[in-house]
């Protein structure tokens, strides 16, 4: 009965249209890897269509057919519920195009790199009126990112991590899936400047992970070290077992180095915040889709690859974090952990993802390299568990945090005679030095000290003209003892250690979540945000009274979804950052991608 059931709920999602033409219910198994099998436009695309007199942009669904070594292409684009037939050409990464309705016509002209298409297009009329209430302009542009056709035989990722070298310049990613153990993988990059490849590489399996639904998984992965700073790349991870040949193309883009920013090569970076989108094993719906799709949509990485840098998470990312997937008894069919969280694929189907898209969420995985907190929720076993005993973490840190192990930038501390890591480490990005916070199982009186000597010589050591990030999940003003619990004392600690180290420092931002609301404040010259609306239910907490108000004057603080979008202008030695928010259906405080809050300030 079950599988009849989530087969009719299924096909009845088709037939509603809620996810792309043609997709199905899934981005489905490939025989044979997708570049050898069709050409690099094929499959299904999101992103933005704008256009001069609209207030927001309309929903564009896209399934483009395109035969390998043609440069013909052919397909259908609906934009808004106005279905066009489209039909192409793409020769030297340029993309010619036409788009056709009974009513309407739209010429397009733009470009093709790396899994993203941008251009321009003219509209011969104004379309059919019944379709779309407000009017629609003559011109505009597309920016679309192609979806990533996830085989099967991956069941957790493709994921980033990032690291650099300030000493050489250059940059080194890490790629990682989980794989059945009697599945081998190897993955590829090309420099898309330079078309210079490298690889592919075996990629090499650094832990096994149990799981009673799916099944042992092994954690593969690759680090790509010494990349040219500043570049965008494509790459194809190529799975073989038992039944094949399997592949995925995703990309990623390397920071900029010191060097790049010093001469002024690059004047400008951005990054992203959100926490707290676990799934809600009360409740019929999750939001974190939603909130990717709308960062996607509004923050310009549908349209600008310069964009494509890396998201600052602040914890909170799975229900349960002891479990890559746990079956709820609850509800007797939903699963937990992190494959059917944040390092969920597209593929399969869930009933619970019926609104908002999946595919962006798998998109940003595999396209934005990840900084994590450890939010109490990582070292959760079970729904009711408060406390977090050292080792708790061990699956977050073999996931999020394992590449910055037994380095000079994580903190190593003893039990007794046990030595473990604390998930407490620094990364740069560009010239944004990333300091990151496990506040649960660490920074007791045992070892505030070891910490703060670490985090000290971390400020001390960043780009002298960049931000220091500093990444936690509780909020140091936002959250009391209720909600902290056990771990209350270790806060009260950290923020009079701490304190000291970063007051009067306007380059520094501190981020946390763990409460479910979005606020800001300005203390002793340092901005802290709390951006905790990534999806979990509002909480009913009150705030203090530090809170400042929104510059939208929606009211502080917001429950409703959002993001942060901070960005740094290095020649202007300035700081602008923008709380966004991201409820793409009904019933938001706030437009998909309106404006919640805006701060520009000087360092």
């Amino acid at each position: 009965m079950k599988l009849f059931w989530i087969l009719k709920r299924c096909f009845c999602i088709l037939l509603l249209g809620v996810l792309f033409l043609s997709a199905g219910c899934s981005d489905g198994d490939n025989s044979v890897p997708v570049s050898y099998e069709v050409g690099i436009l094929h499959g299904p695309w999101g992103g933005v269509h704008s256009e001069a007199v609209s207030s927001g942009n309309p929903n564009i669904k896209v399934d483009i057919v395109h035969a390998k070594d043609s440069k013909d292409f052919s397909g259908s684009i609906s934009i808004d519920e106005e279905l066009f037939h489209a039909v192409g050409s793409l020769e030297n990464n340029i993309i010619q195009m036409t788009l056709t309705s009974p009513t309407s016509t739209i010429k397009y002209n733009g470009t093709y790199s790396a899994g993203r298409m941008n251009g321009t297009f003219t509209r011969s009329n104004a379309g059919p009126s019944t379709v779309r209430a407000r009017a629609m302009a003559p011109n505009g542009s597309f920016g679309l990112i192609k979806f990533l056709t996830v085989p099967s035989t991956i069941s957790m990722g493709p994921w980033l991590l990032y690291t650099q070298d300030n000493a050489t310049n250059t940059s080194n990613m890490t790629v990682r899936i989980g794989l059945s153990p009697k599945a081998t993988a190897t993955v590829k990059v090309t420099d898309t400047t330079n078309n210079t490849p490298y690889g592919p590489f075996a990629m090499v399996k650094t832990t096994t992970l149990g799981s009673s639904q799916i099944g042992d998984q092994d954690i593969r992965q690759y680090t790509f070290s010494g990349l040219p700073s500043n570049r965008l790349f494509s790459y194809t991870v190529t799975v073989t077992n038992s039944g094949g040949v399997s592949a995925v193309d995703a990309s990623f883009r390397t920071a900029p180095s010191w060097a790049d920013i010093q001469s002024g090569v690059v004047s400008n970076q951005v990054f992203f915040s959100f926490g707290d989108n676990r799934r809600l094993y009360d409740s019929d719906t999750d939001n974190l889709p939603q909130v990717e799709e709308s960062l996607i949509k509004s923050s310009g990485l549908a349209t600008d690859p310069n964009v494509q840098t890396f998201l600052a998470h602040n914890g909170d990312a799975t229900e349960m974090g002891q479990h890559i997937d746990v079956m709820n008894l609850i509800t007797g069919y939903r699963h937990y952990g992190w494959a059917h969280e944040w390092l969920r694929s597209a593929n399969g189907f869930d009933s619970k993802f019926t609104t908002n898209d999946l595919r962006y969420h798998t998109w940003m995985r595999a396209s934005v390299p990840t900084y994590m907190s450890a939010g109490n929720h990582e070292g959760k076993d079970s729904f009711g568990q408060t406390s977090y005993k050292r080792g708790s973490f061990e699956e977050y840190g073999s996931l999020m945090a394992g590449i910055y192990r037994s380095s000079d930038d994580n903190v190593t501390l003893k039990d007794g005679t046990t030595s473990y890591d604390s998930y407490t480490y620094m990364a740069d990005y560009g010239g944004i030095r990333v300091i990151v916070l496990n506040t649960y199982n660490c920074y007791s009186v045992t070892d505030a000290a070891t910490i703060k000597a670490k985090i000290q010589t971390w400020i001390a050591g960043a780009y002298s003209g960049g931000p220091i990030i500093l990444l936690l999940h509780p909020a140091p003003y936002g959250s009391d003892s209720s909600e902290i619990g056990d771990y209350w004392d270790n806060m009260t600690k950290l923020n009079a250690d701490i304190q000291p180290l970063i007051n009067g420092r306007k380059n520094v931002i501190v981020i946390s979540g763990h409460t479910h609301r979005t606020a800001r404040t300005l203390q002793n010259n340092v901005n802290y945000y709390v951006l905790g609306t990534g999806g979990a239910k509002d909480m009913e907490n009150t705030f203090a009274s530090w809170m400042l108000p929104f510059s939208s004057g929606l009211p502080t603080p917001l429950a409703d979804f959002a993001y942060g979008k901070f960005s740094v202008d290095y020649k202007a030695r300035t700081i602008t950052a923008e709380i966004i928010g991201a409820h793409t259906g009904t019933g938001g405080a706030i437009a998909d991608g309106g404006i919640v809050d805006t701060q520009t300030w000087s360092y």
